[in-house]
């Protein structure tokens, strides 16, 4: 693996989405159940130009749901959902590497996208999503998972709407894709709504977090960090009897539904679930998802403890500072692997308790 390879980072400007009013997109009194399980009665989002949303919360909370009210690729039960002018909306999830044409080159796939903009400008974006050289003919049917996830990010990039609403986009990355992700991401010009597990991504992209509890969305502006510290700071100035508030936070206006009057039946069945069985059920999920997760990060830490070896190989060649600009991106991509690894470790504490307790 090269240094300068992985170092470089993106030296052109995606093409500028139309611009926006202020008032990008918007959901008003909307309502959506799978069945009984009531998700949002009467939720209220909106999204402003500029804004970079993370939508956090607990598993099932949802935070898809949500995203993908918003970007209209699944249908309301009820309320609007409404577009600023000229905002046309691009969505992400890991079905988007599945309409990709196996048939079709990496070039090929962005042409068919972009084809205005000439192999030299498509072949300078695809470098800087690392397919350089000959990768760019390589056909889609050969890449691996990690690779068509690039292809796919490069070609919504490359025709960029004014909205972007993007589900878990660093799943399948290796290293030195998130951080090309990350780069493009941030010199994005349009505003984003999306969906990560990794901490350390939200809190280098997000303004803005969302955080979606029991069908409540509550904003905290600012990244991650942030959002832990009002956390805490609303955590530590509770008193009993008295919800959690106040700091930069701020809850959207939602109007919950009346349950139910129960019948016979409804009692019998409600009792039943009240019992052990339905509660294993749910810790074997809960911590089925903690293992999956922590699995994850243990192999990002090894990842990242491997390139930082290979960083501190290339920091020690002093043939490296005959170039001061390489040299000055590598000393940066350390860092940058190292408030990662310690992200990561942090995650790893939390992760590890919360799997101890059910044990």
């Amino acid at each position: 693996m090269e240094v300068g390879r992985e170092s470089r980072g993106i030296r052109f400007a995606f093409p500028a989405p139309p611009r926006t009013g202020r008032r990008v997109a918007a959901l008003r009194e909307a309502r959506k159940a799978y069945g009984d399980n009531v998700v949002y009665a009467g939720v209220a989002f909106e999204v402003e130009r500029g804004e970079r949303v993370a939508l956090v919360g607990p598993n099932g909370a949802g935070k898809s749901t949500l995203l993908r009210l918003l970007a209209g690729v699944l249908p309301l039960d009820g309320g609007e959902r409404a577009l600023g002018a000229h905002v046309a909306v691009h969505y992400y999830a890991q079905h988007q590497l599945d309409a990709l044409t196996p048939a079709l080159t990496v070039l090929e796939e962005l042409e068919r996208a972009a084809p205005e903009l000439g192999q030299t400008r498509l072949r300078t974006i695809l470098g800087a999503f690392l397919f350089s050289g000959d990768a760019v003919d390589k056909k889609i049917a050969v890449l691996s998972g990690g690779e068509k996830a690039r292809v796919a990010l490069a070609k919504m990039l490359v025709r960029p709407a004014a909205l972007l609403c993007m589900d878990e986009p660093t799943n399948h990355l290796d290293l030195a894709s998130r951080e090309v992700l990350e780069q493009a991401l941030a010199t994005f010009p349009g505003t984003i709504v999306f969906i990560s597990h990794d901490r350390y991504f939200i809190n280098r992209l997000a303004t803005t977090i969302v955080e979606i509890v029991r069908g409540i969305l509550t904003r905290h502006l600012g990244n991650y960090d942030d959002y832990l510290a009002a956390k805490t700071r609303a955590a530590a100035d509770a008193t009993p009897g008295e919800g959690v508030g106040g700091g930069s936070s701020a809850r959207y206006p939602t109007r919950s539904e009346p349950p139910p009057t129960p019948s016979p039946v409804r009692d019998a069945r409600s009792t039943r679930a009240s019992g052990a069985q339905p509660k294993q059920r749910k810790v074997a999920r809960e911590v089925r998802a903690l293992r999956q997760r922590l699995e994850e990060v243990e192999t990002q830490i090894h990842a990242l403890e491997a390139r930082l070896r290979e960083i501190g190989a290339a920091l020690g060649d002093p043939a490296l500072y005959t170039d001061g600009e390489r040299a000055r991106a590598v000393t940066a991509e350390r860092r940058r692997a190292e408030e990662r690894v310690a992200w990561l470790m942090h995650e790893w504490e939390e992760l590890s308790a919360a799997l101890a307790a059910h044990e």
